[in-house]
């Protein structure tokens, strides 16, 4: 059985999609299970990914009409690893990213899910820069309800963690957002790893070029962070078991940010590297 699935979501990315490919087959790590869902492209993607047939455990589906989410639920369904990463189709691993992620898991068995750092490069100026924004391991929702600061490609999780919960096929952009923001505020706690293990890939004519809707989405998912915010607070009481936990659960959330000084240092107020290189 594979120990860890990696779904590849891609839609007319064939340009880039080797390159991606093998980051993930060039890695120091056995048992992978390496699942391609194209969303109906009409470029070389096909192509691209029939070289790759004769590897161990590579499927490749071709789903036209599948977005984003749809492609990263289906390639969910049709895995078989005990653990699941995520690569979009132009972005890239790092090597020995796969074995340092899965180590952690195996060494900690409460560990839910968790991602790396991240480098972004701009295909077309060849410009590359370090995350450089904030990153926070254990109980990330009062942090990730005011900025999304995880990417989808970075993110290994175990399977546990989509049984109860998939990505929003509704949702065009910003489902990442969606997806963890989701996950956090039923409490599963997140593991960052302090090394670039990913590389993002800012192009033209990506999804996230799309201003619009990006901008209708962003709003979205950010008045679904408020109401979860306000819904958590709304549990706290102290005539109930629960409410206490709730009341615990917001006062060292509330602590923690004092003490971070977060959200008011510079630190957490710079822009994000797609927004800097693009």
């Amino acid at each position: 059985m594979a120990i860890v699935s990696v779904i590849i979501p891609t839609y007319n990315c064939g340009e880039f999609l080797k390159e991606a490919l093998d980051s993930v087959f060039g890695q120091d790590f056995s048992g992978l299970e390496v699942i391609v869902v194209d969303g109906g492209s009409t470029d070389s993607t096909e192509t691209v990914a029939s070289g790759y047939r004769k590897e161990a455990r590579f499927s490749f589906y071709k789903k036209p009409g599948f977005g984003i989410s749809a492609a990263r639920n289906f390639g969910i369904r049709e895995s078989k690893g005990e653990l699941i990463a995520f690569l979009d189709g132009d972005d890239l691993f790092l090597p020995g990213k796969i074995s340092c992620q899965a180590s952690g898991f195996l060494n900690d068995r409460t560990m839910k899910i968790c991602y790396t750092d991240m480098a972004y490069f701009n295909t077309k100026t060849g410009k590359e820069m370090k995350t450089s924004y904030y990153n926070f391991s254990g109980d990330i929702f009062y942090y990730l309800k005011r900025n999304n600061f995880i990417h989808p490609s970075a993110v290994m999780a175990r399977r546990s963690v989509f049984e109860k919960e998939l990505f929003d096929e509704k949702i065009v952009t910003h489902e990442d957002w969606e997806f963890f923001l989701r996950l956090a505020y039923r409490g599963v706690t997140f593991s960052y790893i302090d090394t670039v293990f990913t590389r993002i890939r800012i192009r033209p004519r990506s999804i996230s070029t799309n201003t619009a809707n990006m901008g209708q989405t962003r709003r979205y998912v950010g008045l679904k962070a408020r109401a979860y915010w306000k819904d958590f607070k709304r549990e706290i009481s102290p005539f109930s078991i629960r409410g206490w936990k709730a009341l615990f659960r917001y006062l060292r959330l509330k602590l923690t940010a004092a003490l971070r000084g977060f959200p008011k240092r510079a630190c957490f107020n710079r822009p994000l590297p797609v927004d800097l290189l693009s």
